[in-house]
């Protein structure tokens, strides 16, 4: 999801909706991996990056994600974003893992769900001049390569909230979690 993080009232319980003037959905481009490292080292994409360099953070809830965060982390790290993590109470390694990976670390001493940790990242944000917010799941079903693409449409339809979907990779998921 992008938006402007000066959009969300940090004292409300729910995001409010009323100042979004456009709208887009983007479905995710059919491309290989390797087409989206070279993509990484394209000129196009180095303006665009450093055109959101300072601008752009990327926000992770993570919960017990040991077995995942790494990767995510690493892609991440590779566009050059700022990070920031909530570990949602986990037991697991993720709060080591997050460290070793130097992102921003928030932290909740339980369990706490989702919308919480997302709450608390995007209060962090709001303590900052970012203009745009990323959510990415800590699993590795948002693909942090997937960024260019997304910015390159945020930057040519200017959106106020411009959301991924992953409609086209429907097919890969398992069967609960096309219901669930």
């Amino acid at each position: 999801i992008f938006c402007h993080p000066s959009d969300f009232d940090s004292h409300t319980p729910s995001i409010p909706l009323p100042w979004i003037k456009r709208f887009v959905c983007y479905g995710k481009i059919k491309t290989t991996e390797e087409r989206m490292i070279r993509l990484l080292n394209d000129f196009e994409f180095t303006t665009i990056k450093e055109f959101f360099l300072g601008k752009v953070c990327v926000l992770i809830p993570a919960y017990n994600a040991a077995e995942t965060i790494g990767s995510v982390l690493e892609k991440v790290r590779s566009l050059g974003f700022d990070t920031i993590v909530v570990n949602d109470g986990s037991i697991d390694e993720t709060e080591k893992i997050v460290g070793e990976y130097g992102a921003h670390l928030l932290k909740h001493p339980c369990n706490l769900g989702k919308g919480a940790a997302l709450r608390t990242g995007f209060q962090s944000i709001l303590q900052k001049d970012y203009e745009l917010v990323i959510t990415l799941d800590a699993d590795g079903q948002h693909d942090p390569l997937e960024i260019p693409f997304l910015l390159k449409v945020f930057q040519s339809v200017e959106p106020d909230i411009l959301i991924a979907s992953r409609a086209n990779e429907f097919y890969r998921m398992t069967w609960l979690r096309r219901f669930w």
